[in-house]
Parts: structure tokens; C-alpha cells; sequence
């Protein structure tokens, strides 16, 4: 909710494999930063029905780009 200015966390599914818990790591710590240097009136403005989760997916993963195996990974199973 970003009106609330918090970002909320679900479980991963169990997992034993390293490569899936490492990307899942590491996306999240880049949403966090992404969350945290994006102005808040644009952050509010992904609080509208209109806006996809792909896009702020997408912005992620721009920023993202010292882990490029993670990118791909990532894109792979949004865009299956």
C-alpha cells in the first residue's frame, strides 16, 4: 500500500534450489531500493488500477543490472 508508505512481503513457496532463492533475494532487496529512492508522488501514483505490476516489475529489473543473470532469470518466468 503505497499510501500507507509500506511494502508488503509474501512467503516465498518452499525451495531447495540455491538459484531460485538467490534471485528471489535479490530481487527483493532491489525492490526495496528501488522503493526507497523513488519520489513518493510517483510511488503513489502506482497506486492506481490502471498501472500493471509488470511496469514496476520492469523498473526493477532496469535497475537491476549488476545481476544480469538474475534479469534474464526473472523475465523467463514473468514472461513465459
Amino acid at each position: 500500500h503505497f499510501y500507507r508508505k509500506t511494502l508488503e512481503f509474501r512467503y516465498h513457496q518452499g525451495v531447495t534450489s540455491f538459484r531460485r532463492m538467490y534471485h528471489w533475494i535479490i530481487f527483493h532487496m532491489n525492490l526495496c531500493k528501488w522503493a526507497t529512492e523513488t519520489p513518493d508522488r510517483e510511488l503513489l501514483s502506482y497506486n492506481h488500477p490502471v498501472q500493471p505490476i509488470e511496469k514496476i516489475i520492469e523498473e526493477v529489473l532496469e535497475r537491476n543490472k549488476q545481476y544480469p543473470d538474475t534479469q534474464q532469470y526473472l523475465r523467463e518466468k514473468i514472461y513465459r
